[in-house]
């Protein structure tokens, strides 16, 4: 299985196994965890020849990542600080906030392990040493161009039974970002009073704790990724998520506002780029909408500031380290305009409220009035996809300001402004056939309207889908997809028909087209198989060629987030079905019970589980329709039964809401001596009535007819009658289920209804 909070490496060292681990404990859901800057290297030794060593393990880290220049000069120290030792090294000049580098060359570098380990630490000049022959204090310096952070870990005797050891390796920021020309702290010090040696302290303390956690959700991530798009999918997923997370800054703003900036990596470096923020959040909607909020914040406040004062949104905030306002050369005005409206409108569907939307309405109602006067048709701009240039007429673009502006009036409602809601509705829904109409191309849709024999990706249409818009048509979807299938090449589909090259972010996007999971499948496995088999050394690249899987610009950025949309959307139809309410058992005999539910409007069906109670294995009953009943039979008497049900949200693949609650009911006890009880049916097979007999009831009496399914189809109180006529006549042709009790005991048959 791959991890997605840590990567695991092997060797061998003659008869010694060494099992490796870089852990970053990034959990989303916990902000004090994301801005932690510390990440643990985990050494686990064994033998496998039935003898002990003695093992000794040495760990080197450059001093180069602590610097920009080649000629910078580091200073270096170590010290014990309470549990801990600790090596900690830092360029002498500081240059705090003063360049815009790709490395950065301010705050320090640490590397720290618990005393109790009995490490040597030193700092070198070079890394030409034996780390198993050197004394203490031995070739050490304390300020050099190039150093090395030295760490010897004592294994002592090992044998077969693994013995663990760790460091960590941490990075101390004091002013990560300058925003609007306020310097700002880390997350984790954003009051000043801290020092970073405590929070490797507080690392080590927590590091059993911290494992234990992580392993568990790299098994829940894994499991959640396979069930929305198979094996290949999920390892996407763990590739993607440190990385998309690493290329974030978490600080707070002046008014204590959350800031969650991304720098564009290997593409500018700019802060906070719309359009960068917008393939990633999906990851970010599942695990803490919070943080897409951070992502929001900064240029509503740019904007609402009156420091931008376009009537469209702001391409970024600045440039890394120095978030003082856009420094990209263009703007891409429908482009980020619609991509801020549609990150508020998913980011509310996931908080399942619209406060955020409602705070910064005034500058959303002048955004999607911009897409409205200029977003069906675009002129000539820069997209997204800049790389490729200046495009008019874009299809693509044009979906993604119809579905924005349908995702605003979505917004309007939920905030009561209905007048809102029927106008800008109004038009998106209007919009979407003249898009069908202008972008036709006979067996697909154009790349821009004015451009015969083109065609896209059209990753931004799937908001629609996703959003519940109900602008287009399936359709639509189906004649697109099985395009791209014949456009494919060895590593994947083109973004569109100028190059070869692709974007996996936004193919990934596009495959949430697909209707099946077996076309989802045909256009991501190439996907998959660029990121797992490409010859890069770098982070995994979100742009490559598809025809030879050569990386083609990019790498290390935080885009990948985009990744996890399959997920979203098993999320989301997860949350709109919803779990099964108004459970209860009745009718319950020595044998059987009949349980009930009330599924959501989205359901498809249901599936419900029972167990004897203290048994471990759940038993499937029934898929069944989304009603009120079904008839548990086979059950042992005087037993306790556990069971359980689930709305089914989509069936291919099979997607599940959480399960209820587990409910319980007791069988009754088989009574000694048979009271006679009996029912019969006739004619049966049977047209249109069937007369039912009664015999021996021994109290009032109950009839239902169900489906084979379980569905409550017909219910009839009568009393202590001996005969009634079911009529059948109305009834499709099939089988169905009568049941019949007095109160004691129940008595079932199947009635076959015939035309």
């Amino acid at each position: 299985m791959p991890f997605s909070r840590k990567t695991h490496y092997n060797f061998t060292c003659g008869a010694v196994n060494l099992d490796v681990n870089f852990v970053s404990p990034l959990f989303l859901d916990d902000l004090k965890m994301v801005g932690r800057p510390v990440s643990y290297i985990q050494y686990k030794a064994n033998a496998t020849d039935n003898k002990t060593h003695n093992v000794k393990v040495y760990f080197g880290v450059s001093g180069e990542l602590a610097k920009n220049q080649e000629e910078e000069v580091l200073s270096c120290s170590k010290f014990t600080h309470k549990d801990i030792d600790v090596l900690k090294a830092g360029t002498v000049n500081q240059p705090v906030l003063q360049t815009s580098p790709e490395t950065i060359n301010w705050g320090y570098l640490y590397v720290a392990v618990p005393k109790k380990f009995g490490a040597m630490q030193l700092t070198t000049g070079t890394l030409q040493i034996n780390p198993f022959a050197v004394t203490n204090n031995a070739l050490e310096v304390q300020q050099a161009a190039r150093v090395w952070l030295n760490t010897i870990i004592p294994f002592g005797t090992v044998g077969q039974q693994p013995v663990e050891r760790y460091v960590e390796v941490g990075y101390d920021n004091p002013a990560p970002i300058q925003y609007f020309s306020q310097n700002l702290r880390p997350w984790w010090n954003t009051d000043g009073t801290k020092l970073f040696q405590d929070e490797l302290l507080q690392a080590s303390i927590d590091y059993t704790e911290i494992l234990k956690k992580a392993d568990a959700f790299d098994k829940s991530l894994y499991a959640d990724a396979v069930k929305a798009g198979g094996e290949n999918y999920a390892k996407l997923c763990a590739l993607a998520y440190r990385q998309s997370i690493a290329a974030h800054e978490l600080v707070k703003g002046p008014a204590g506002e959350l800031l969650f900036l991304s720098k564009e990596n290997s593409s500018g470096g700019f802060i906070n780029t719309v359009d960068v923020s917008y393939p990633a959040f999906p990851m970010y909607l599942i695990y803490n909408p919070q943080l897409v909020e951070g992502m929001l914040n900064g240029i509503f406040y740019y904007c609402e500031s009156n420091k931008f004062k376009d009537k469209f949104a702001p391409h970024d905030i600045g440039s890394y380290p120095k978030a003082n306002g856009q420094t990209y050369f263009l703007p891409m005005p429908i482009e980020e305009t619609g991509n801020m409206i549609l990150m508020v409108a998913a980011m509310e569907k996931s908080l399942g409220n619209v406060d955020y939307a409602k705070k910064h309405w005034p500058m959303l109602t002048k955004w999607v009035d911009y897409l409205v006067s200029m977003g069906y048709d675009p002129p000539s701009q820069l997209t997204s996809d800049d790389f490729a240039g200046i495009i008019a007429h874009s299809s693509n673009l044009s979906a993604k300001s119809i579905n924005a502006i349908a995702a605003y009036a979505g917004m309007a409602r939920a905030i009561g402004d209905n007048a809102a809601f029927q106008k800008y509705y109004t038009i998106a829904k209007q919009m979407a056939p003249k898009w069908m109409a202008a972008g036709d191309a006979g067996d697909h849709y154009k790349l821009a309207f004015d451009q015969p024999n083109t065609w896209s990706q059209k990753y931004n249409i799937i908001w629609d889908k996703l959003l519940g818009l109900n602008l287009f048509p399936k359709s639509v979807y189906e004649k697109e997809v099985k395009y791209y299938l014949t456009k494919q090449n060895a590593f994947g589909l083109p973004l569109d028909n100028r190059q070869t090259y692709t974007k996996s972010d936004w193919l990934i996007w596009t495959a949430i087209m697909a209707d099946s999971q077996a076309n989802f499948k045909a256009l991501t496995d190439p996907v998959y198989k660029f990121s797992f088999q490409s010859d890069s050394n770098l982070p995994v690249s979100d742009m490559y060629q598809t025809t030879t899987g050569k990386r083609y610009q990019f790498h290390a950025r935080s885009v990948v987030g985009g990744f996890f949309i399959k997920m979203l959307e098993q999320n989301w139809l997860q949350s709109d079905c919803g779990v099964p309410v108004s459970l209860s058992a009745d009718n319950i005999t020595a044998n059987q019970a009949t349980v009930h539910w009330m599924a959501g409007n989205k359901a498809l069906g249901v599936k419900i589980q029972g167990k004897a109670a203290g048994s471990t294995n759940w038993v499937t009953f029934e898929t069944a329709p989304s009603s009120a009943g079904h008839i548990i039979t086979g059950l042992a008497p005087g037993t306790k039964y556990q069971w359980k049900i689930a709305s089914i949200c989509q069936n291919e693949p099979l997607i599940l809401s959480d399960y209820s609650a587990v409910q319980e009911f007791t069988t009754l006890s088989k009574p000694a001596v048979t009271n006679g009880f009996n029912i019969s049916l006739s004619p049966n097979p049977v047209q249109s009535t069937a007369k039912l007999a009664i015999s021996n009831a021994k109290g009032d009496v109950t009839v239902q007819l169900l489906s084979l399914w379980g569905k409550l189809l017909w219910k009839n109180n009568i009393g202590k009658i001996n005969t009634l006529d079911i009529p059948v006549s109305n009834l499709t042709q099939g089988t169905y289920i009568v049941t019949v009790t007095d109160g004691i005991e129940v008595k079932t048959t199947k009635l076959l209804k015939v035309n």
